[in-house]
């Protein structure tokens, strides 16, 4: 979610024309108080998204062509743009220890780190390209599908279903609807502890969190997942329970009815 623009806010308080605000997250909501917005004239309502897990398996072959994800390993999903506040480096850093990781269990996994959601800024790729080669992670560290397009919201889904973990390394963050849907798929996740992130997952119960740049504590995040599939098991089964419950699209729906309701004085009751 953007971080709302402070011209534009004072702009809406000089007028008076705003009865009330809608926060999707504690921490948007926080942000709009600094810019001086009574609490008072915000309303919390939380993003949602579908609650449903259904994936296409003819697109197995497809996928991993396009993305260039091997048939014989797992990998792990960053959902994110290619944007300098996204933080990719973090987990370029996490990615080396990993590879160089001489446990067994973890070795034989194979693992392969994926960039995909959307393009995003050339100059950034540009260097995050070199890092990777700095790193020695060519064809482990890909930066989304190889004919650097955007993905389209079934490949989504598929990688979603598909990986091993999902990871939000942000520097910021706004309330995240990545990691709600890796809660859909059932997907493990594991995000910098910024922003909204936060509020979604609770260390231990739903994922992990980690500092933001840090690579060291990620890695050693990621390397206790995949060693403890009880552990992750419950959280993953934690997380699907929290989104169907609290983030889902129907839910968001029915909120923002009644708050809409409310501020034209109608009554009606949503179905």
């Amino acid at each position: 979610m953007t971080q709302p623009k402070e011209s534009f806010l004072k702009l809406l308080i000089s007028t008076q024309q705003v009865d009330k605000f809608i926060a999707p997250g504690r921490a948007y909501s926080q942000r709009l108080q600094e810019q001086g917005i009574p609490a008072k004239n915000i309303d919390l309502v939380n993003n949602g998204v579908p609650i449903t897990d259904l994936v296409s398996k003819s697109l197995d072959g497809a996928v991993q062509h396009r993305f260039g994800l091997s048939s014989d390993g797992g990998f792990i999903l960053c959902p994110s743009r290619l944007d300098t506040h996204k933080g990719i480096e973090t987990l370029i850093d996490a990615a080396k220890q990993l590879k160089n990781e001489n446990e067994p269990d973890i070795k034989k996994m194979n693992l392969t780190f994926l960039v995909a959601a959307g393009s995003g800024d050339a100059r950034y790729r540009a260097r995050l390209k070199s890092l990777v080669a700095d790193k020695g992670l060519d064809g482990t560290f890909l930066l989304g599908p190889l004919d650097g397009l955007d993905c389209n919201a079934n490949e989504m889904k598929w990688l979603y279903k598909n990986a091993v973990a999902c990871v939000l390394p942000s520097r910021r963050e706004g309330f995240s609807q990545a990691l709600l849907e890796a809660f859909v798929y059932q997907t493990p996740v594991l995000a910098s502890n910024t922003g909204g992130n936060p509020e979604i997952v609770k260390p231990g119960k739903t994922g992990y969190l980690f500092d933001r740049g840090e690579g060291d504590k990620l890695a050693r995040q990621l390397k206790e997942l995949l060693r403890n599939s009880r552990e992750t098991r419950i959280m993953v089964e934690n997380a699907w329970e929290t989104v169907g419950r609290e983030y889902s699209a129907k839910g968001m729906a029915s909120k923002l009815f009644d708050l809409y309701c409310e501020a034209s004085g109608i009554t009606i009751k949503a179905d």
